[in-house]
């Protein structure tokens, strides 16, 4: 087995003392995160395909100076497959499933949900409705009959007011 490392997210962290990298999923996946200790990060530039256990555990050795036990490199190897971090026939397999899911789904959930704004119904409801009570009318006869709308992509604590203002003109036009 030569284990690929797919593309994941990484982030320099430190965890109970130790400095550390912290991978994720960037395609969300898994949610799971994994920590990997600086000293044993190296490894993770040698999980290119290339290399069975033997090589990698001998190109560690050769760039620390440090020994490796087989054991402890196996066993980070495993967890990152759990993961779903590296690119074998198991991401592949998750990867095609959470795609078939996505294309078969009905309706999808915005993806900050429960994040940037309330996930329960009603509670989204009222959310979306104090930004449109606070809307300053005004006249827009001037612009002629609407047809189309262009509206910027900004978080609801910055945007809402101006994204309420340019739906609630927009309604009148659907």
């Amino acid at each position: 087995m030569n284990p690929k490392l797919r593309e994941v997210r990484t982030q320099p962290i430190v965890s109970r003392g130790q400095q550390g990298i912290l991978l994720s999923d960037p395609l969300g996946i898994n949610p799971r995160t994994l920590f990997i200790t600086r000293p044993l990060a190296l490894i993770l530039a040698l999980l290119d395909g290339t290399r069975d256990i033997g090589t990698i555990r001998a190109g560690f050795e050769l760039r620390t100076g440090t020994p490796l036990s087989t054991s402890v490199l196996e066993r980070l190897i495993l967890e990152l497959d759990e993961a779903l971090f590296l690119d074998n026939e198991r991401f592949s397999q998750a990867y095609a499933v959470a795609t078939e899911d996505f294309r078969s789904a009905a309706s999808r959930l915005p993806v900050l949900v429960g994040r940037c704004c309330p996930a329960d119904a009603g509670e989204l409801g009222a959310f979306l409705q104090r930004y449109l009570d606070r809307v300053v009318d005004i006249d827009t006869d001037f612009l002629g009959e609407i047809k189309g709308l262009v509206s910027p992509h900004i978080d609801f604590p910055r945007g809402g007011p101006i994204y309420a203002g340019v739906w609630a003109k927009a309604k009148e036009a659907v």
